[in-house]
């Protein structure tokens, strides 16, 4: 399935999810209390799922993600790809991400645009699980990242922003910096714990310093990696 946002979406309350864009193959799919399934096992792919975004996007209810997107299949799931042209893309309410991927296979997501939560660095921006995912970051990207254990590779492109939160997870991937890395935003005391691995580009990894007073311990934002670290840039 492909799908085109043009238009300013809003919404508001427990579940009013801003895109809801799923290919299911052998039945399943969204239940009636907001919940969401995979395959019910029968025969059929999950077909691939293609969302561009050329407009703001707001979900302001719990548990709403501004885009959800999933394909999963009987027999095998298919692509799910991401292209955020233009345009602030933001959830506000609990215990969601900005952007959740489910199943797919080899999932993409190209953002252009914002990609931001209400609490800013201190909500989940991005989710994924089932898939692997790839993140290229052109534009704004504000907020912690879990895409579970496959190798997710995060490159943040020369020109491109992103004020990490405090748990980036990319599995077995490569965050690699091109542009700006500020951890926690800039003018915040803040540590990222990135699960995977990092590579310095010839972009700027930004960090805030507070030195205190005489005789006290100064205070650094910090990046800590769990893999491997190249800073050569």
């Amino acid at each position: 399935m492909s799908l085109a946002i043009n238009a300013p979406i809003t919404t508001g309350g427990a579940q009013s999810f801003g895109v809801i864009a799923q290919s299911i193959g052998g039945g399943g799919g969204m239940t009636s209390s907001g919940g969401f399934v995979g395959s019910e096992g029968g025969s059929g792919d999950g077909g691939a799922v293609t969302v561009t975004v050329n407009a703001n996007i707001l979900a302001r209810g719990a548990g709403a993600n501004a885009i959800f997107a999933q394909s999963a299949g009987g027999s095998g799931n298919g692509d799910i790809a991401i292209d955020i042209e233009n345009g602030i893309v933001t959830a506000s309410g609990d215990s969601a991400a900005t952007i959740r991927f489910a199943d797919g296979a080899a999932n993409s997501l190209i953002n252009r645009g914002t990609v931001t939560t209400a609490l800013g660095v201190a909500g989940l921006a991005l989710q994924g699980s089932g898939g692997a995912q790839a993140v290229d970051n052109f534009g704004t990207l504000n907020g912690s990242v879990d895409l579970g254990t496959a190798a997710n590779n995060f490159p943040n492109h020369a020109g491109a922003l992103f004020n990490s939160g405090v748990t980036v997870n990319l599995g077995s991937g490569v965050l690699s910096n091109g542009g700006k890395l500020s951890v926690g935003g800039d003018n915040a005391i803040s540590t990222t714990a990135l699960t995977g691995n990092f590579a310095q580009g010839n972009g700027t990894s930004f960090v805030d310093a507070d030195m205190a007073q005489p005789g006290a311990a100064a205070s650094v934002d910090g990046l800590t990696v769990r893999g491997a670290a190249n800073l050569s840039g």
